[in-house]
């Protein structure tokens, strides 16, 4: 019973110091992980008293593990969303930008341009000369 008591006396001032440390940080997650340790120290504290103390560790390792695997699992999601949008949005910019590009064209013709071929060219240019001339 003492035992439970100054557990629960230290994860109280644990918690509040670091509570007043992270603060201005990303806090949440991190007094998330500090609470997932607590809970889990005071799940180990209970085996302790009811069953052999190498059970009791594998209790904290097994829980420890759940907890993590859980956290993982939660990062990849936010990362995937986070990517997906990014490619949803850079999509959408192409998009936009062949939009625009294309109405562009649209909108300004170029005039056309007669091609001048074999012989024509020929005649062109002596006619250029004699004018030079």
């Amino acid at each position: 019973m003492i035992r439970i008591l100054l557990f629960i006396i230290l994860a109280v001032v644990v918690l509040s110091l670091l509570y007043f440390q992270i603060k201005a940080k990303d806090g949440k997650k991190t007094v998330i992980m500090i609470a997932a340790g607590l809970v889990i120290g005071a799940v180990g504290l209970m085996a302790q008293s009811i069953a052999s103390t190498y059970l009791a560790v594998l209790t904290v390792l097994g829980l420890s593990l759940l907890v993590s695997l859980i956290y993982a699992k939660k990062i990849e999601e936010s990362v995937q969303t986070r990517t997906d949008i990014m490619v949803h949005k850079k999509t959408v910019e192409k998009k936009q930008e062949l939009d625009t590009f294309e109405t562009k064209k649209q909108a300004s013709p170029e005039p056309a341009v007669q091609k001048s071929q074999g012989m024509q060219k020929i005649t062109k240019f002596k006619e250029e000369k004699e004018v030079e001339q």
